[in-house]
């Protein structure tokens, strides 16, 4: 199967490089990220953990268990928690930027953690 070439690190470095990019530009395109992630995990949670109609009507939860199923239930729960939580922070950013607590020299901390998901990180703003 024919694949592009490795990315050279100078690429990766320019392709980085968000100093050009307007503070508001950048929460604008993260908060469409994450939204467009949280419509994912919505999708997933109708399709893969579904439920269905049998032939004699009742509903029927589909088992989380079931070996077929790509992704479990509380791992797409996880990625829901990871959109929903860094879009409300990334929301409470952009209504911090520019305001009052910012230009009194408080200053703007935040943290990162993984509790969440194994793989992907949600931040919190102090």
């Amino acid at each position: 199967m024919p694949q592009p070439p490795s990315l050279a690190y100078e690429d990766y470095v320019q392709g980085s490089d968000f100093s050009a990019v307007q503070s508001k530009d950048l929460l604008k395109s993260a908060t469409e990220c994450f939204r467009s992630g949280k419509g994912v995990v919505d999708w997933l949670l109708d399709v893969v953990v579904c439920e269905k109609t049998t032939t004699t009507n009742e509903t029927e939860k589909r088992r989380d268990d079931d070996l077929y199923i790509p992704i479990r239930r509380d791992e797409i729960m996880a990625l829901a928690k990871v959109c929903v939580t860094n879009s409300l922070f990334l929301h409470k950013l952009g209504t911090m930027i520019g305001s009052e607590k910012k230009s009194s020299g408080d200053g703007i901390k935040g943290s990162l953690e993984n509790n969440t998901h194994r793989l992907y990180c949600t931040f919190s703003i102090q």
